[in-house]
């Protein structure tokens, strides 16, 4: 269980113990089996049962959540340094909208660049010094990494 579950409750929950339990059926029936708590007589779920169940989804909701949360952080962290080492300031984080903004700029600039690539070599063209590692032999396929 987590931390969410103070001590107390937890020893509360421990003394429910379940039982299993053959219920009355009706005549020639298939039997049913059902959990009996030895603390309270209840059948599953009593009160401890349906807190305990309440607890176990609560919990589960907030793994969820949390790995939800970590996986939008670490992005989130990846753009403001990529933000930082563009603009040269590395001690400062941008506003959101900013550097919402800033990201779509430099998607634009690529694909910009990329469709000017694309019609260098249509046009059969050479293509830019930095960009000039793409080629290779004929029979090789290009390292486009």
């Amino acid at each position: 269980m987590s931390a969410l579950i103070s001590k107390e409750l937890r020893a509360e929950l421990s003394r429910h113990r379940m039982t299993k339990i053959m219920l009355p059926s009706a005549p020639g029936g298939k039997p049913e089996f059902a959990r009996m708590c030895s603390d309270c007589g209840g059948i599953w779920p009593c009160w401890a049962g349906r807190a305990f169940e309440a607890l176990r989804a609560a919990e589960r909701e907030r793994r969820e959540h949390e790995g939800s949360f970590n996986i939008r952080w670490k992005a989130d962290m990846r753009a403001i340094k990529r933000w930082q080492e563009a603009n040269g300031q590395p001690d400062m984080w941008p506003d959101h909208a900013d550097l919402c903004v800033w990201l779509m700029g430099q998607l634009e600039e690529e694909r910009a660049y990329t469709a000017s690539l694309e019609a260098a070599i249509g046009a059969g063209l050479p293509l830019p010094p930095k960009e000039r590692h793409l080629l290779k032999a004929p029979g090789q396929t290009p390292d486009l990494r």
